[in-house]
């Protein structure tokens, strides 16, 4: 299986790589360096690489953190968000469908901040707008399957790190017996999407339960 991670030194994708390839699952990461998800000329101009393998999945690794509150915010920042998790996703799926297999799927990382909301008005809405953006694909190239994980907080992960003891805290105690989201949980749920395959649609939540 041939899986193209677009997104790839993010924290979570490399994270996940090493268990996936114990379930015989080839991740082919793409760093940025290699593929702004935001520019659709360099978009095209990978997609129309003749050398490019036919992908089974593409996972959407790529992220972008949580920083300003609606009191902070800019145009400039909410229209990244949509770049990164909405617009980047979209217009690579129109350039790369051709190289898709066509029984392939799609997998996205959302969040709880779309059911929950976050101090970042402008990332809580762009994860909100993942599960339209997956309907309208599964409308569209039907005989695919797209899905999401909906994450809580990850341990270790860049935004965990920037949290003050107490922020993080808080965090902890408002999740099952305090447990936070570990890389091991995320790759297994990815393995799952990539191989039952009657799921489509779907986001799973992945949030140790937080309220």
């Amino acid at each position: 299986m041939k899986v193209l991670v677009i997104g790839g030194n993010s924290f979570i994708a490399q994270g996940i790589e090493s268990y996936l390839s114990t379930q015989g699952i080839g991740l082919i990461r793409v760093e940025r360096s290699v593929l702004d998800i935001t520019d659709e000329v360099q978009i095209e101009q990978f997609c129309n690489n003749p050398l490019l393998p036919t992908y089974d999945a593409i996972l959407f690794a790529q992220g972008i953190n949580p920083s300003l509150s609606t009191k902070e915010t800019t145009a400039e920042h909410l229209l990244a968000m949509l770049k990164v998790n909405i617009m980047g996703p979209v217009l690579l799926l129109k350039h790369l469908f051709p190289r898709m297999n066509p029984q392939g799927n799609v997998i996205f990382f959302s969040s709880v901040a779309a059911e929950k909301g976050s101090y970042d008005p402008g990332y809580a809405a762009s994860k909100a707008a993942i599960q339209g953006m997956i309907n309208s694909f599964a409308n569209e190239f039907q005989t695919m399957r797209f899905n999401a994980i909906a994450l809580g907080l990850v341990e270790n992960s860049p935004v965990f790190n920037q949290m003050t003891p107490d922020f993080l805290q808080k965090h902890r105690d408002r999740m099952h017996q305090g447990t936070l989201v570990q890389l091991e949980h995320i790759a297994a749920v990815v393995n799952f999407l990539l191989t039952i395959e009657i799921l489509n649609r779907s986001i799973i939540p992945l949030t140790s339960g937080f309220r």
